[in-house]
């Protein structure tokens, strides 16, 4: 029964599994995995793919700061300051920004300033209408304006109003609509049409335009 045993064909053998070569195990090892050459190295299609990801994620990836920034570009009716731009255009490159992310920070300051301008001017307007308003129901100045008021204040502008007083006045609207201001170009016209000229009158006490147009405030 022992040598009928170990005479048996295919039996489990340790001494068989050492001594024979399992089928097809050279064959396995001599053909490569896919994807791998002889040596075990990656293909050169797989090599070649490689390098094109790579190529393609650096040139998606921003750069940064350029050397030098090109102009930026400014909406309509907003003038270039150069000592702005340089400014802004370090701080930029410090903060390591592309030229269109720093060409988006300029868009958005510039935006909020044309916000911030619009307001401002809204609000001017508000407050000169308010100047008129208060103006026109004052009883010496507003109600009578269409009658001795405007006459007197015409009178003075022109015999005591210098051309730059006159370009004040043209550049802030706000001063030539308060109510004082034109109160007291009134009076000086109201003694001027009354013959008290301050440039030819009679008398050693004659005051002069000075006089007239501030009183105490020019005198020490």
């Amino acid at each position: 029964m022992g040598e009928e045993f170990k005479g048996a064909e295919g039996a489990p053998s340790l001494a068989g599994a050492q001594g024979e070569a399992q089928p097809g195990g050279d064959a396995a090892k001599e053909t490569p995995a896919p994807g791998l050459d002889g040596t075990g190295e990656k293909a050169a299609d797989g090599d070649a793919e490689g390098v094109k990801g790579e190529k393609k994620a650096a040139e998606e990836k921003p750069q940064g700061a350029p050397e030098k920034y090109e102009d930026f570009k400014l909406p309509e009716g907003f003038e270039p300051v150069p000592e702005l731009a340089e400014s802004f255009s370090a701080l930029a490159k410090e903060l390591g920004m592309t030229q269109e992310a720093a060409q988006k920070a300029v868009d958005f300051y510039l935006e909020r300033q044309k916000e911030e301008g619009a307001a401002a001017l809204a609000k001017n307007e508000e407050f000169i209408d308010k100047l008129k308003a208060e103006a026109m129901s004052d009883p010496e100045v507003g109600v009578k304006w269409k009658g001795d008021a405007e006459k007197s204040v015409a009178l003075a502008l022109e015999k005591l109003g210098t051309p730059e007083l006159k370009k004040v006045i043209a550049e802030n609207p706000a001063m030539g609509c308060h109510v004082e201001i034109i109160r007291f170009f009134k009076r000086a016209g109201d003694l001027l049409r009354e013959g008290q000229s301050v440039e030819a009158r009679a008398g050693a006490d004659a005051p002069s335009a000075a006089d007239v147009l501030f009183g105490d405030m020019m005198k020490k």
